[in-house]
């Protein structure tokens, strides 16, 4: 939302208006760059500002750290309003993506595992969610921010728990099966079948079932592929 911020910055502080600036302990960065606060005559301090609709964040660092509390709170404010980067209606924030992630996972908790066909796509569906959770990143956003850092671990992590519980059942259930029809549970690649009499037909699967077929050594065990 680098566009928003800056019409917002455009809109705040337009040319040749008169502005305040309020120092800190150190008055430039390594750069030679003047580190103030800004604010408009008549307006509101433009890192307030920006922090309150969700357009930037608060970052200290040392020595300097007197106007941190008054960013971190408008942080804050915008964060439980829901508004710009903290905003579940954009899709490109951290909360919107976790959120289509946890959509995902429970996707793939509903899917059905009675062939490794199936076991393989409920993984790929969680393997998609993990795609997003990691877009939610602070990292991906290029915002070194400790706030929006810690606001996003906050936002992934439980999701990342549940991606791995779903993941655990959905391979539980995939051993049973294979155990049930003579595979090996320790091999999700396929091992040794054994036929206990008669044709054999995989659990779940229609007899009119005329689709190709993907057999395990043996030449026994067989699921739709």
């Amino acid at each position: 939302m680098a566009a928003q911020a800056t019409a917002h910055t455009r809109r705040a502080l337009p040319s040749g208006q008169v502005i305040a600036l309020r120092y800190d302990r150190e008055l430039r960065d390594p750069y030679d760059r003047l580190l103030a606060l800004v604010k408009p005559d008549g307006g509101e301090w433009l890192s307030v500002s920006l922090a309150e609709r969700g357009l930037g964040f608060p970052l200290s660092i040392a020595p300097n750290g007197t106007y941190y509390g008054r960013v971190a709170s408008a942080a804050a404010k915008a964060k439980r309003a829901g508004v710009g980067m903290f905003s579940p209606r954009r899709s490109c924030t951290p909360v919107s993506r976790v959120r289509r992630a946890d959509a995902m996972v429970s996707q793939a908790q509903s899917m059905p595992v009675r062939s490794r066909a199936q076991y393989d796509s409920a993984n790929r569906k969680l393997n998609q969610a993990v795609a997003l959770i990691t877009a939610a990143s602070a990292a991906r956003y290029g915002i070194k921010s400790g706030f929006f850092t810690t606001y996003t671990k906050t936002l992934r992590a439980p999701a990342l728990r549940r991606v791995k519980s779903v993941r655990a059942s959905k391979t539980r259930q995939w051993n049973i099966i294979r155990n049930q029809s003579g595979g090996n549970s320790g091999d999700n690649s396929g091992g040794s079948s054994t036929n206990s009499g008669g044709s054999w037909w995989p659990p779940g699967v229609p007899h009119s079932y005329t689709g190709p077929r993907c057999y395990r050594p043996g030449g026994v065990i067989w699921y739709p592929c």
